[in-house]
């Protein structure tokens, strides 16, 4: 039988950053025990949760043992030990997002290629073993380039205006997307109904100034 709030649940989280600490402070609301993994011992959420853990997001062993103890387990970071997840909702934790779903945002490449399969409007996109076969496409720049795994926050993005051997293009899996002038920065979250009566988040407008520095968002959708 499922536990419910106001009750013995219990969930954690995979990262202790900001976005963590934010998720603890709505959590507050709810009379839930609350978790935390993280390998900073001074991360943002550590004074603040219930229960904080000081190791590796990204160890197998480590999220094993730290998600056994739980009903509820989510990520604040997507870069986590996949194959640790599957393992913890075959024997019966709950894990939102779901592993197979972490496992397709890990990786840029498969990302792009779900859209296309599904009809998603994306920019068009080119997938590199490696960034020295650039030469092929020539004729199509700029393009934006993206590592495949383990990007973050503009780690591993880079404008290409020409084929270049800058060093500050990567060697490794990238993917490779049409430059694109944007009129509206718009963005919507969704989740998953398990309920009845859920309602859906409204979409947000996001504008960004010099450098994709977020300086405002506006909800309702204008």
């Amino acid at each position: 039988m499922s536990k419910a709030f106001y009750d013995t649940l219990r969930f954690g989280i995979l990262g202790g950053g900001q976005l963590g600490r934010m998720l603890l402070q709505k959590a507050a609301d709810f009379n839930v025990t609350n978790c935390v993994l993280d390998p900073d011992p001074e991360a943002p959420c550590r004074f603040i949760a219930d229960e904080f853990v000081c190791g590796s997001f990204r160890d197998f062993d480590t999220v094993i043992n730290f998600g056994r103890n739980l009903d509820l387990l989510t990520i604040e970071i997507e870069h986590v030990n996949v194959d640790a997840l599957e393992q913890l909702e075959k024997e019966g934790v709950k894990v939102y997002p779901q592993s197979k779903v972490i496992r397709l945002v890990q990786d840029k490449g498969l990302q792009k290629i779900f859209y296309r399969t599904h009809g998603i409007p994306t920019a068009e996109f080119h997938l590199l073993d490696s960034i020295a076969h650039i030469e092929k496409y020539a004729s199509q720049f700029p393009f934006m380039q993206k590592l495949r795994k383990g990007g973050y926050d503009g780690k591993g993005v880079v404008r290409l205006k020409a084929a270049t051997k800058s060093t500050r293009v990567s060697m490794s899996q990238v993917s490779l997307k049409n430059w694109l002038i944007l009129k509206k920065n718009c963005r919507c979250l969704l989740h998953e109904i398990v309920r009845e009566n859920v309602p859906p988040f409204r979409s947000l407008k996001w504008n960004l100034m010099q450098k994709r520095i977020l300086s405002s968002i506006f909800s309702p959708l204008l």
